[in-house]
């Protein structure tokens, strides 16, 4: 999810964080702030729930209660902050 989010493919997470680099300096490399990369990943979550629950892998009704969850830990890692996402 984190290289989808970020476009790169995990071997070259992988490399970044090998070489010293943070989380938050990959980010910036490829443009995003925290909030946008946090954003990004949330909807990738939602998306890959959604599609679970198409497959019939997951109710409708367990697929809301998971999006519900993912909502709310982005809404509370962000308002811990003053609104900004800490990273």
């Amino acid at each position: 999810m984190i290289a989808g989010a970020l476009g790169l493919t995990p071997a070259q997470i992988k490399t970044d964080l090998q070489s010293g680099k943070t989380i938050q300096q990959i980010v910036t490399a490829q443009g995003m702030t925290m909030q946008q990369f946090r954003q990004k990943v949330l909807t990738l979550q939602e998306q890959a729930v959604n599609q679970a629950a198409a497959a019939g892998k997951l109710t409708q009704d367990q697929a809301n209660k998971i999006i519900q969850r993912l909502e709310q830990r982005f809404n509370s890692t962000t308002s811990a902050s003053g609104g900004t996402v800490q990273s």
